[in-house]
């Protein structure tokens, strides 16, 4: 796995991953950035709550359960799984 990021200018960067998706990083206006991007921490946070997610589906699904949803989530006041379906 890889990921590069190329800052453009202020506090924006393109991002490429070794996945060859790209995307956009950014600081928000009151840090000095432009918000033309998800803020680092966000999607710190998306990669955990994704990798939460596919963690819980694998080991529900090889116990045999049926999952309908899984709606995950990670910030304030929550953490993991929220109520599997």
């Amino acid at each position: 796995m890889e990921a590069e990021a190329a800052l453009t200018e202020g506090m924006h960067f393109d991002v490429s991953l070794g996945s060859g998706y790209r995307l956009e990083l950014d600081a928000s206006p009151e840090q000095g950035g432009t918000g033309r991007g998800a803020r680092p921490m966000e999607l710190l946070l998306a990669g955990l709550a994704g990798c939460i997610g596919l963690d819980v589906i694998s080991i529900m699904r090889r116990s045999r359960q049926e999952v309908t949803g899984l709606p995950t989530g990670l910030g304030r006041g929550q953490l993991g799984p929220q109520s599997a379906r």
